[in-house]
Formats: C-alpha cells, structure tokens, sequence
C-alpha cells in the first residue's frame, strides 16, 4: 500500500506516519500540509491510498476529493478522510471519501480501515 498523508497539524502526521511506517506492506510515500502539496504529491507519486484532513488548509476537501477521484480512475485512488468531528462524515463520504476516520479513534480503527479498503 502507497500512502500519502495529508494534514495541517504536524504533530499529528508525524503520529500518522510513525504508526503506519510499523505496519508491514505500508508505505509512506510522501506527506504535506496543505491542498496545494497534495495535489502536487498525488499526480508525481501515483499513491493507492491518501489520507486527508477534513480541516487541510488552502481548499474546499469536498472539491480536492472530487478532483483526486476524477484524475486517478487509472489507478484508483481510495481516500479517507480524518476529522476533529464525527458531524462532517456523511459530507466526506458524499464528496466520493471511500472511509472517515474521527481524529482521536484508537489508532487500531484507522489499521483496520486500511485492511478493509486493501481487501476490497
């Protein structure tokens, strides 16, 4: 699994990074802090999966979702996406996010996220 991290809060990519970088089969393959990065590290890296804060700085997430979605059908990009509250899940999930994640869940749930969406 590539990955690409996507948040504005550096103390929690850096947590993102260093509890995926233990997993076997993971790979981080880039991370930014804001919508402009993101773009830019999705088209030159090609990842399978990208994890993006609801809150990333510089954009509309609905809108980058829908144009990450519509720029990657070739390599079929899943996104999940993180958030500080548990009310914008159903608008992540209707911008085309494939999972949500509430940023303080257990670490496990976000591990298990990513084996669901690797079985699939």
């Amino acid at each position: 699994m590539r990955i690409v991290i996507a948040t504005g809060d550096t103390d929690l990519r850096l947590a993102i990074q260093l509890m995926l970088s233990e997993e076997p089969g993971i790979s981080i393959i880039g991370s930014v802090s804001d919508c402009d990065g993101l773009n830019a590290l999705v088209k030159s890296t090609r990842p399978n999966y990208a994890l993006i804060d609801w809150a990333l700085p510089g954009c509309r997430i609905d809108e980058v979702i829908e144009n990450l979605k519509a720029g990657s059908r070739d390599t079929e990009l899943k996104i999940i996406v993180i958030a500080r509250q548990q009310r914008v899940k159903e608008a992540a999930l209707e911008s085309g996010a494939d999972e949500f994640i509430v940023i303080g869940d257990p670490p496990e749930k976000l591990l298990d996220v990513f084996r669901l969406l690797n079985v699939e």
